[in-house]
């Protein structure tokens, strides 16, 4: 047997044969869902996301000019989508005078889609009674837990937790 590559000669199908094989093995990469239900499943989100802001004005807050919502958004988006979120990782760095805590939580749908979303959050972050190892590793698992969610449902949105407001 020779170590020399073989060639393979490549079958060449009919579109209408291609058709009927799954993605995966026409080497295509093809949506999950047709556009209609695609454009429904936006339209379900973009609805229960007015709902929410509507029912609870306080999970929208501006920060900058433009309005972020916050972390009880977020946990109601995960309520709303039967969404479980757990912790991954957690992390604690020291830099310098500086420490903080990296953070890495996992949203998971019920039909088991998953989407990870990390956090951190620096002693730098926090002013006067604020900068406590309590304040700051709470800071960095809101962030995580936000991003998770968001990446799984809300089209990677930036909450208002993820915004350092000092800068």
């Amino acid at each position: 047997m020779s170590d020399q590559p073989q060639h393979v000669e490549a079958e060449v199908i009919s579109a209408a044969d291609a058709a009927q094989l799954p993605a995966v093995q026409r080497g295509a990469i093809r949506a999950v869902m047709q556009p209609d239900a695609l454009a429904a499943s936006i339209e379900d989100y973009r609805r229960i996301q007015t709902i929410l802001d509507q029912q609870n004005p306080e999970f929208i807050v501006e920060i900058s000019g433009r309005k972020h919502r916050t972390k009880g958004y977020w946990n109601a988006v995960a309520l709303a989508f039967g969404l479980s979120v757990e912790m991954v990782e957690e992390e604690r760095v020291v830099s310098g005078p500086d420490w903080g805590f990296l953070v890495t939580y996992r949203a998971t749908a019920p039909n088991g889609s998953s989407r990870s979303g990390d956090g951190a959050c620096f002693s730098t972050e926090k002013r006067g009674p604020m900068k406590t190892v309590h304040n700051v590793r709470a800071h960095a698992h809101t962030r995580a837990q936000n991003r998770a969610i968001s990446n799984l449902v809300g089209f990677g949105e930036v909450s208002a937790d993820e915004i350092n407001r000092h800068v």
